[in-house]
């Protein structure tokens, strides 16, 4: 038995799911490979918890409406991208006149002065 495999049974090794003779191969393998067993040993504190929480469906209409919303969001976030623009242009637009008043009163004093 590989590490591949191991890996791939592992869930059901879990949950008791396996024939005894490959449950005692996979056993087997625990013992010799580090890395399987390493991995066996993160997968009972990460997940073998949760194995047995109930999963309950989605309902149908609520599957729409949670894809209206989502859809939503990303509307709403482009358009806050949008108004970002709006909102910054107006002081872009003073201070790219400001910085243009400056450049032409230092040419004009420069050429006043000869420099």
């Amino acid at each position: 038995m590989d590490c591949s495999e191991v890996k791939a049974l592992i869930p059901d090794y879990a949950q008791g799911r396996l024939a005894p003779d490959k449950a005692e191969k996979l056993k087997e393998h625990l013992r010799q490979c580090d890395t399987c067993r390493t991995y066996w040993e993160d997968f009972q504190r990460k997940v073998l918890p949760f194995l047995g929480a109930r999963v309950y469906p989605i309902p149908a209409g609520e599957k729409d409406l949670m894809r209206r919303q989502r859809m939503g969001q990303r509307k709403s976030r482009k358009l806050d991208k949008q108004h970002w623009l709006i909102r910054i242009l107006p002081n872009l637009l003073t201070a790219v006149s400001l910085l243009l008043i400056i450049i032409g009163l230092v040419i004009a004093q420069r050429r006043l002065t000869g420099r």
